[in-house]
């Protein structure tokens, strides 16, 4: 979902689970350039984003609900627009 409160954005996103890699990776991957080069035009456009939602995104033990069985098995990263 996206709202435009003129000089902000919100987006509210279910990122793709990446899986354990193969073509849902790739399909991921493709999700989030999609989204980065959005984020991109509009912040070009003097607009402030808002990102909101599940990025499937898990940097720490921490970021999972049970660590010993959802260790991710890839690397994701993290854009930030301010």
């Amino acid at each position: 979902m996206l709202t435009d409160h003129g000089s902000f954005v919100v987006m509210n996103l279910y990122f793709p689970n990446g899986g354990r890699g193969g073509d849902r990776l790739v399909f991921k991957h493709n999700f989030q350039n999609i989204i980065e080069g959005y984020c991109k035009k509009r912040v070009q456009e003097g607009k402030h984003i808002v990102l909101v939602g599940d990025l499937n995104i898990a940097h720490t033990d921490l970021d999972l609900w049970n660590p010993e069985v959802g260790k991710p098995s890839t690397n994701n990263f993290v854009n930030t627009y301010l």
